[in-house]
């Protein structure tokens, strides 16, 4: 029998997965040559957590990478559309009525809560300006689909837990 948390649990996500858009955070082929020598075991890791994050959001009607434009992209995503401004995500959300953002990729604690335009701390920015700007988008609530995510490669359990107290600043974990 399942608990009135998992209950609610179950139908925030399948809400988030028909209504939220949902963001890959830098899904890069390689981390560059200093990565690749001191962490030989991340690009196969990323892989791995790519196709976790692919399978997960097969149900999602919404859902975008967020990549610069030197990087390359981890061929499990190569078919998703990109989002690198705000401006476009703006638009997107508000052509599909979408306040929700959820985030999932790599390094926790630090993309996902610092890429320049789209991280969770530009958001929460542009969420405290867009009241008094005059600025026609959403007030987006954040969340993190902290399963989906993967730390730095040198992390241990300390990282864990400082992403999670960073993250819990701007948006939900679930």
């Amino acid at each position: 029998m399942k608990t009135s948390f998992e209950m609610k649990n179950k139908k925030l996500l399948e809400d988030l997965q028909e209504n939220g858009l949902w963001l890959v955070m830098h899904p890069v082929q390689r981390m560059g040559w200093e990565a690749d020598q001191m962490f030989p075991w991340l690009g196969a890791e990323m892989v791995r957590m790519s196709q976790r994050i692919n399978y997960y959001l097969r149900p999602c009607h919404h859902k975008f990478i967020v990549i610069n434009d030197d990087d390359r992209i981890i061929s499990t995503f190569s078919k998703y559309p990109q989002i690198k401004s705000l401006l476009k995500l703006n638009r997107y959300c508000v052509k599909h009525n979408i306040t929700k953002l959820i985030y999932t990729g790599f390094h926790y604690g630090i993309c996902l809560l610092s890429e320049k335009h789209i991280g969770m701390e530009a958001i929460d920015i542009h969420n405290q300006r867009r009241p008094n700007a005059g600025v026609i988008s959403p007030i987006y609530e954040m969340f993190v689909k902290r399963e989906l995510t993967m730390v730095g490669p040198s992390a241990d359990e300390d990282s864990w837990r400082s992403a999670d107290y960073e993250t819990g600043k701007f948006a939900q974990i679930i």
